[in-house]
């Protein structure tokens, strides 16, 4: 993935977080907040750059195809088990 696009995706996360945490919330949600928006906007980087496949995708962030696959579950990036998911 081109640095460019990462950026964008930062931007876009950060965006997101801005507007959400607009609104009154406690440290635990604006936490929360923070995390949720953290989270799919690394997904979905690691995901593009693996060009689309779970494995490659757990590889490079360095963590466990199935908490991958849970996590791109949670944010609704993946809802069936891919070919490689050994699922």
């Amino acid at each position: 993935m081109p640095l460019a696009d990462a950026k964008e995706r930062i931007e876009a996360a950060r965006m997101a977080l801005v507007e959400a945490l607009s609104q009154p919330h406690s440290f635990k949600d604006a936490k929360g907040l923070a995390v949720d928006g953290f989270e799919r906007a690394f997904l979905e980087g690691v995901l593009a750059k693996a060009g689309g496949s779970l494995s490659r995708a757990a590889q490079l962030a360095m963590m466990d195809r199935k908490h991958l696959r849970e996590l791109l579950r949670k944010h609704g990036l993946r809802s069936e088990p891919a070919p490689d998911d050994g699922a």
